[in-house]
């Protein structure tokens, strides 16, 4: 080498050419195709909508072009790398002043058609003065004719008669010009652009928004932002903590916040009681063992074990079992568990809890659902989740998030907000399902709205058949507070026809104070009649509770509230079952008004079949595994 510098150079040459290893350039065709391909892809991605996002896929897209570019060189091709990603360069800034274009094209056209309604309107509003003068002056005419002498000339009767005739006329153009206000504010209304989402917040309310957003909890409800900030304090320790809440609050978003602020390894588990099969639920609690139970094949990690060192997320805390809360409340205590099986020792868990219903716990506990002292347990650390129509400031917010979500979702890319008027009628509308609701209602507006206008109107809201006008103080009526277990009187015992009942029920939506006026009877035999009409509707559907509330009610937001009473309504039933020995007692109590004393005689047969049916010790796979 020091004698022939560059001999490794000649030596690599000769080696190319003994091989045939030599380097080939593409062809101009495949070059073309390739900067064709480049541009094409890099505006694919601008157009479909959000522009960082867009902008952010077309670098992504270049950098792997360039990658792959060296990868084919590694092969001994060479393709062009400049030219292409020059196309892509050109290519975004000609789809950007498109789409500009087109933006801008759009506003102009939104204005000018809002402007000329305005200007109509101006005009109407001016018309509508100038008459309201001229009508001024003829009453004030009429009056002082009127006051004069009665005995007139004919001139002067029918001088009257002719200002009456005008001050006629004046009142319907009035009118005619007053309606045609109305309906060109209304148009107006739908033309405004609804731009107030965001309400100014403190600077730390600021930096806790932005860890929600982080965690999925779109909010700027003060009130949600201070709950948020305690659960950051909490969610640090390995406090049980205990969710409260209606449904649709987003409950598990908060309990997933918890792990996410929390320092725990593990997994965040979820598993929710009301949907777990109460013949199941201990195994999906604590696993099982091979051969622990009939159809055990195999054995199976609980979910505690499947949270260890992470969260385990009880939903719908208030449906576990009695028997199964002293086990829950042992492993709290002892923080151990002991899966099904013979001879199993117990195994220590390093698990948090985190718990949430819907359900008035307190309450749960005097009327001996919940036990006391696993109450408090899970209770060291509450937090209870305001519903919507408490926070009418997130209204806006989240219906501008689910806007842009489905927007996208839909392929609405024209989609870019809501008028002034439909974000009033949501801010109208009582929400008895919460966010979950609000959810629901957009997308389904949003899927079945035109494909073109850029902005949500109201009329295309749809409320699922719901009039949008009920309060939430009528909406708590739908509690249905169970009647004392007396035996009504003789005289309150009306024949009432099922059909009627059920007609009256879903036009009043199952409020009772309202149905009680309709029917022009007392409230306690209208629950009787609903508790027997529902246990009846419980048989004739299999044990089924999701076919027995679809078919008892028609609106999909009523179901939950009765599916949860005719839970309670069951768990009633079968706690009065403990007192008997035997299957035949429990039903000639039923027969001899022992049991269930205020239900109808129509029903009892169908109590009858429903305890046979749930009889403690009875294998069976109905109402236990769909209830």
């Amino acid at each position: 080498e020091k004698d022939f510098p560059g001999g490794g150079i000649h030596v690599n040459a000769i080696n190319t050419i003994l091989t045939n290893q030599f380097l080939r350039d593409s062809s101009p065709e495949v070059n073309w195709f390739l900067m064709f391909l480049v541009a094409l892809a890099s505006s694919k991605f601008l157009v479909r909508g959000n522009f960082k996002y867009s902008l952010s896929m077309v670098m992504i897209f270049v950098m792997a072009y360039v990658l792959a570019t060296f990868f084919v060189f590694q092969l001994g091709v060479i393709v062009p790398v400049c030219m292409p990603i020059l196309s892509a360069f050109v290519t975004t800034l000609i789809v950007l002043a498109w789409q500009a274009g087109r933006d801008r094209k759009e506003k102009s056209l939104l204005l000018n058609e809002k402007s000329n309604i305005e200007q109509q309107l101006d005009l109407i509003s001016s018309l509508l003065s100038s008459k309201e003068n001229e009508l001024g002056e003829i009453q004030s005419q009429l009056s002082q004719i009127r006051q004069e002498n009665e005995d007139r000339s004919k001139s002067q009767s029918e001088k009257i008669n002719h200002l009456q005739e005008q001050m006629s006329k004046l009142v319907q153009e009035k009118q005619n010009l007053l309606e045609k206000k109305v309906a060109l504010e209304e148009k107006v209304l739908g033309f405004r652009v609804h731009i107030s989402i965001d309400q100014p917040l403190e600077r730390d309310n600021e930096e806790i928004k932005k860890e929600c957003d982080a965690c999925g909890i779109i909010t700027q409800s003060p009130k949600v932002l201070q709950i948020f900030s305690n659960l950051k304090k909490i969610a640090k320790t390995n406090e049980t903590v205990l969710i409260l809440g209606e449904s649709g609050t987003g409950k598990e978003l908060f309990a997933k916040a918890v792990h996410r602020l929390s320092s725990r390894s593990g997994e965040f588990v979820p598993l929710n009681l009301n949907a777990t099969p109460e013949t199941m639920m201990e195994a999906e609690l604590f696993g099982f063992e091979k051969g622990a139970f009939s159809g055990a094949d195999k054995p199976r990690k609980g979910k505690f074990l499947q949270a260890k060192a992470g969260t385990l997320f009880l939903d719908e805390i208030g449906d576990l079992l009695p028997s199964l809360q002293v086990k829950l409340l042992r492993t709290l205590q002892e923080k151990e568990i002991i899966p099904l099986g013979k001879d199993i020792q117990p195994i220590k868990i390093d698990t948090r809890i985190v718990a949430a219903t819907n359900k008035n716990m307190e309450k749960a506990v005097g009327e001996k659902e919940m036990r006391l002292d696993l109450y408090g347990r899970l209770s060291a650390f509450v937090i209870e989740l305001p519903p919507l129509r408490e926070r009418p400031e997130d209204i806006e917010l989240l219906s501008m998030h689910f806007i842009k979500q489905f927007g996208s979702e839909f392929k609405r890319r024209n989609l870019k907000g809501i008028s002034t008027g439909a974000m009033k009628k949501l801010k109208n509308y009582p929400w008895t399902g919460n966010v979950r609701e609000l959810e629901n209602v957009l997308r389904k507006s949003i899927l079945l709205s035109p494909a073109k206008p850029s902005m949500l109107q109201e009329k295309d809201i749809q409320f699922s058949n719901l009039t949008g006008t009920i309060s939430p103080d009528t909406q708590q009526d739908l509690s249905f507070q169970e009647a004392s277990f007396q035996k009504p009187d003789q005289k309150k015992q009306q024949n009432i026809d099922d059909s009627r009942f059920l007609s009256v029920a879903r036009r009043n939506r199952f409020v009772i104070s309202n149905m009680e006026k309709e029917l022009d009877i007392d409230r306690e035999t209208i629950r009787s009649q609903l508790k027997g009409i529902c246990f009846q509707t419980l048989v004739n559907c299999g044990f089924d509770v999701s076919r027995t509330t679809e078919s008892l009610t028609e609106d999909p937001t009523l179901q939950n509230k009765l599916e949860e009473k005719v839970d309670q309504y069951m768990k009633t039933l079968l706690g009065n079952l403990r007192k008997f020995e035997t299957l035949e007692d429990a039903q000639r109590a039923v027969r001899d008004y022992k049991i269930q004393d205020n239900i109808p005689s129509k029903y009892r047969k169908a109590i009858e079949i429903l305890i046979r049916h749930s009889w403690p010790g009875r294998e069976n796979d109905g109402f236990s595994n769909t209830h």
